[in-house]
């Protein structure tokens, strides 16, 4: 990269040089840029031991910097930039490898081969500056980290590993790791990733998505030992190129699910081990196993005795004695495997074994239980309460599910025109000839209720008053009044007719009359007004009944007249 650097100043220099003559300009001769004045080194101080990186010049107190400022040690290391070596005992540092529990990178630091380096470092706890490292041109980090034991965390994805093609070892025997970045590491080079987490047991996870893994040919003993992992992110790993997988699950007791249904196994010759030990695994899925080429697989389930799923494909078969635990035969367990979806006959761990054929039968296998359950099912409801599932925890294998699709919908109560409308659901499923209920809490429709539509019904009179009454069209229960506008108009009485009045109610444009007779008001024996002469006569006095009397024959007498008259005429 810095070559390259150099060519392209030179070429744009020439340029500027070239255009300067026809522009009548001079221009300074290029020069080179410096190099970093010095010579890298490795400083060791006893008295924080500290091995630090440096480039500068050796003096009696250790190594000037370029800055002048100086990296004091008790030794300063030389040419490791350009050797490589067979065994950590070879490294310049090895006999205070021990003791060592700080490294820093101050200058930047660009060897050939990082192997065996900080081999055996136990005491190591802290390493800082890796961006100072430049491992371009790096081929062999075997071992590199090996036996780190009191390192707890690396961050090592900034590294350039272009060129790297041996990662074997890298951190085996990290034992106090907790912490692995290796995202964004180019390991397209790589063909050995033999024991490169071997016995990292403090891990709980780890994240190998990404890693181009297309040239490895061993991961022989990869993650034995990792008894800590619970989680391991192996999406898109390239095993096509891998022959041997020998041990390298194998220890790793903490991990209950193992999804290797995209691992290419069809050059894999060697899986003996593979899971040997992993006691805590319950699911396995190899679906996409080809064991075509397998020639080993002596133990290769092993101490699996936890395994009470195990996914196989059309690929897939048994070689040698897998050492498969046989399923437990204690109730409600039967001793045998099933397939998962009730397809084929239930059979023994050597019966799988001799018997299974991945042309037809493929599939999920997991150990037979008759089922005992402690206590109710627990209910899950789908969005929108499409469908509803009952989970069930049996002593023997765990959950068990069924699930009931149509659910029926209940109404606690329908909407009204202040309430909304209130339903719940219940789901059904049979379990082993007893039906479980499950239903939801109430659920109260949203926006439902109808709201008042109020509308005339009739005026209720009371005396001569009146109010409108008007009553709800979605609940006749629902009822307002309202006053209205009462008129009137009197009609006095006669001497043979009462007096009346009519009263009218009047709302919003609705009108009603009614009329209210004030009954006895005729003139009658009392006071009344005379059909003669017009004149009330009050017949409870002596004067007045005479009066009444005398009028009243009068009266009489003008009518026979006029009869008379009437007859004479007409004859």
């Amino acid at each position: 990269m810095k070559k390259t650097l150099k060519r392209s100043l030179a070429v744009l220099l020439s340029a500027l040089m070239a255009l300067s003559c026809f522009a009548g300009l001079t221009f300074p001769a290029a020069a080179e840029p410096a190099e970093p004045a010095g010579t890298p080194y490795a400083v060791y101080n006893d008295t924080d031991k500290t091995l630090t990186f440096v480039v500068g010049e050796k003096t009696d107190a250790g190594v000037k910097r370029a800055d002048n400022t100086t990296v004091t040690g008790d030794e300063v290391y030389e040419g490791f930039i350009s050797n490589t070596y067979d065994s950590n005992s070879a490294t310049p540092w090895y006999a205070k490898h021990r003791m060592i529990t700080k490294v820093v990178f101050f200058d930047e630091i660009v060897p050939v081969s990082t192997e065996y380096w900080f081999d055996d470092f136990q005491a190591l706890s802290v390493i800082e500056g890796l961006d100072k490292l430049d491992t371009s041109n790096v081929e062999s980090m075997c071992r590199m980290f090996y036996r780190c034991k009191n390192l707890k965390t690396l961050d090592l994805s900034g590294l350039n590993t272009s060129s790297v093609t041996d990662m074997s070892y890298m951190f085996s025997g990290c034992a106090g790791l907790t912490s692995l970045n290796l995202r964004g590491l180019n390991t397209a080079k790589v063909a050995t990733m033999l024991s490169m987490f071997y016995d990292c047991s403090s891990l709980s996870s780890l994240d190998l998505r990404g890693l181009n893994t297309a040239s490895v040919t061993m991961m022989e003993y990869m993650f034995s030992g990792c008894s800590g992992l619970t989680s391991l992110e192996l999406g898109g790993l390239n095993t096509s190129s891998v022959t041997s997988m020998f041990n390298m699950f194998s220890r790793c007791s903490s991990l209950t699910t193992l999804d290797l249904s995209g691992f290419d196994t069809s050059n894999v010759k060697g899986m003996n081990a593979m899971f040997s030990r992993c006691s805590g695994l319950t699911t396995l899925d190899l679906s996409g196993f080809n064991t075509a080429n397998v020639k080993d697989m002596f133990w290769m389930f092993n101490e699996c005795t936890s395994l009470s799923s195990l996914t196989l494909g059309a690929g897939f078969a048994f070689k040698n004695n897998t050492h498969l635990p046989d399923a437990p035969s204690t109730a409600p367990h039967t001793g045998k495997w099933v397939r998962q979806d009730g397809a084929g006959e239930a059979l023994t761990t050597a019966q799988l074994a001799a018997n299974y054929n991945g042309a037809t039968m493929a599939g999920t296998y997991v150990w037979e239980c008759t089922h005992s359950f402690s206590g109710d099912p627990v209910w899950s409801w789908a969005e929108g309460y499409r469908s509803a599932t009952a989970t069930f925890t049996c002593i023997g294998c765990g959950e068990v599910t069924a699930e009931d699709n149509n659910p029926e919908l209940v109404e606690v109560s329908a909407a009204t025109c202040t309430a909304d409308r209130v339903i719940k659901y219940t789901a059904r499923v049979t379990v082993k000839d007893t039906e479980y209920i499950g239903e939801t809490n109430n659920i109260t429709v949203a926006n439902t209720a109808m709201h008042h539509d109020y509308r005339f019904d009739s005026f209720v009179w009371n005396s001569n008053t009146a109010q409108a009454k008007y009553v709800c069209a979605n609940d006749e229960n629902h009822v307002e009044y309202y006053d209205a506008a009462v008129t009137s108009e009197t009609t006095p009485p006669t001497a043979t007719e009462d007096g009346y009045t009519v009263y009218t109610a009047a709302y919003d444009g609705h009108t009603e009359s009614i009329t209210v007779i004030d009954a006895g008001s005729a003139a009658g024996d009392g006071p009344g007004v005379c059909e003669l002469c017009g004149e009330v006569h009050d017949v409870t006095t002596v004067t007045g009944f005479f009066t009444d009397m005398l009028h009243d024959m009068l009266y009489i007498v003008t009518r026979l007249a006029m009869f008379f008259c009437y007859e004479i005429y007409v004859c």
